[in-house]
């Protein structure tokens, strides 16, 4: 996995606006579409078998975003701080030179791993999915 992750051009991911996923409460930043970010979860598909145990087997359905509130918003709020956040604009962007698997321990989300992005080097180009065993 790590060979794989350094092989990685970093990207940009650019943010628009805010949004919700209203049937569990949650309040989010959008990303854009990105092509890069699509290789990297395709990527993932590929190399997740091979992760150490305790880490995930599944990917589900994909909607890049940056959670903003989600339980810490009570119910009685949600409605008024969904439709004030739908009202409002934002735009970002940020480098992505790395990622990190992450599992949750009951209470909080942990690190289990980071991995760096590097760009794939001139020898590699060809190795294509050599890289995934």
């Amino acid at each position: 996995m790590t060979e794989w992750a350094a092989t990685l051009q970093p990207f940009t991911i650019k943010l628009r606006d805010y949004s919700t996923f209203p049937g569990n409460g949650v309040v989010f930043i959008d990303v854009e579409p990105n092509a890069e970010l699509n290789a990297l979860r395709m990527g993932l598909t590929k190399v997740k078998d091979s992760l150490p145990s305790g880490t995930f087997r599944v990917i589900g359905p994909f909607h890049p975003h940056i959670t903003i509130g989600y339980r810490d918003v009570p119910t009685e709020v949600y409605s008024q701080a969904a439709a004030e956040y739908q009202a409002k604009s934002f735009a970002g962007e940020f480098e992505v030179d790395e990622f990190e698997l992450w599992k949750h321990n009951g209470k909080r989300w942990e690190t289990l791993y980071t991995y760096e992005m590097k760009g794939l080097p001139e020898d590699l180009q060809n190795r294509g999915d050599e890289l995934f065993h």
